[in-house]
């Protein structure tokens, strides 16, 4: 068997196969998923199959990436990754790697009766091997569902510094007579700064059942008393959902939330912003966000745009356009700086202005065949129609 197997998607390759489109000569669509290794475990007594999926472009860069980590791993790999990739693209995460542990017909041993020294695997064996052979940030997330999610809120109390986040869907918290509740208490009295991130989520007490959901509610008036303030952790109850469907959704929210640092900051008004720190605070975010994940520490574009129509639209015109114009002054040569002055200015009816800011976006646009050239001309076209309707005093 060859060290590294392609796995492809069965689950989208055979529905095709199957379909009457196949049937009709129809190409099947398959993808590659990441690839497996096989691991022997000194600590389990046995050989146990890790699957690897890197982020796009992994190989031409020198980044490095934070790594989430996957329990029951056959059933997850697939709709973790895809998670990971769709909020890495709509800038809600970073770029990850996602590792994924399978089970080999023995997770009730591993996640219950043996988890001691499944953790011993899992930290001692897996995340070293991952550490050594991929570009690692050293942040690490772990996923869990059900059984899987009760091991993770174990593992956050057996080795607290072992992950950064943790995300538990489910979690079967209910079971060795309450054991994790005493746990994660004793873990709160004495850790009195706990910098991590917690995510939970269930579903009704029809599909999860009494004992669960019980648990789960005294889990969250723990957290609510007595965690630590550097803990961030959040719970959802997800409705219409059952027990075995919630850490699809829960994968997405998760996700989200341990990566909130990294997003950019929700500010809904004016009174937002001047809490965040204003403009100043902008700055701090992005230096901090630099720091742990190794972006940029400038503050992109696209946040000058934001902030500035949220001011624009919160009766705050001047100052949108002091960052509208900031962002100008930083970046001259950009066509689309421009455009974007340029539709604040007429936003706030400042047509004739306007017009000469995107008059001069036209011309660098021209100079460097910037794809935005056929927006900015239709703006002056009709810029210019409202002013010649009406014309300045």
């Amino acid at each position: 068997m060859k060290q590294h197997l392609y796995l492809m998607t069965l689950v989208l390759l055979f529905p095709l196969i199957n379909s009457g489109f196949a049937a009709e000569g129809g190409e099947a669509v398959t993808l590659e998923l990441g690839k497996r290794f096989p691991l022997v475990s000194n600590h389990l007594g046995e050989t146990r199959d890790v699957l690897v999926r890197l982020p796009e472009g992994y190989a031409a860069s020198t980044d490095r990436y934070p790594v989430i980590y996957v329990l029951d791993g056959e059933s997850h790999f697939h709709h973790v990754g895809n998670a990971v990739n769709i909020l890495k693209g709509l800038r809600r995460m970073p770029a990850a790697i996602v590792v994924a542990i399978p089970n080999n017909g023995n997770r009730i041993r591993d996640l219950t009766f043996e988890k001691e020294t499944f953790k011993r695997f899992l930290t001692g064996e897996v995340v070293p091997m991952i550490d050594k052979k991929y570009r690692t940030s050293g942040r690490k997330v772990l996923f869990g569902h059900s059984m899987a999610g009760a091991f993770s809120l174990f593992l956050l109390t057996a080795e607290p510094d072992a992950f950064d986040g943790f995300i538990a869907a489910s979690p079967s918290i209910h079971g060795e007579d309450g054991a994790l509740l005493t746990l994660l208490t004793n873990l709160f009295a004495q850790k009195k700064h706990l910098e991590k991130s917690v995510y939970l989520t269930r579903t009704s007490v029809a599909e999860e059942g009494p004992g669960l959901t019980e648990a789960f509610t005294q889990l969250v008036a723990l957290l609510k008393k007595t965690a630590p303030p550097e803990l961030k952790w959040q719970h959802d109850v997800i409705p219409h959902q059952s027990h075995m469907s919630t850490p699809y959704l829960t994968a997405y929210e998760g996700l989200s939330m341990v990566f909130r640092d990294f997003q950019f900051p929700s500010l809904a008004n004016h009174q937002e912003y001047k809490q965040f720190g204003g403009w100043e605070g902008i700055e701090k975010h992005y230096a901090r966000r630099s720091e742990k994940y190794g972006t940029a520490k400038e503050v992109p574009s696209g946040a000058y745009g934001r902030i500035g129509w949220m001011l624009i639209d919160d009766q705050q015109g001047e100052a949108g356009l002091q960052l509208f114009r900031a962002n100008l002054e930083k970046n001259p040569q950009s066509p689309r700086a421009f455009a974007m002055l340029g539709n604040a200015q007429a936003e706030l009816n400042q047509t004739e202005e306007a017009l000469k800011t995107f008059q001069a976006g036209l011309k660098l646009a021209k100079d460097q065949d910037a794809d935005i050239l056929s927006f900015i001309s239709r703006r002056i076209e009709t810029l210019t129609k409202e002013f010649k309707k009406n014309p300045s005093p």
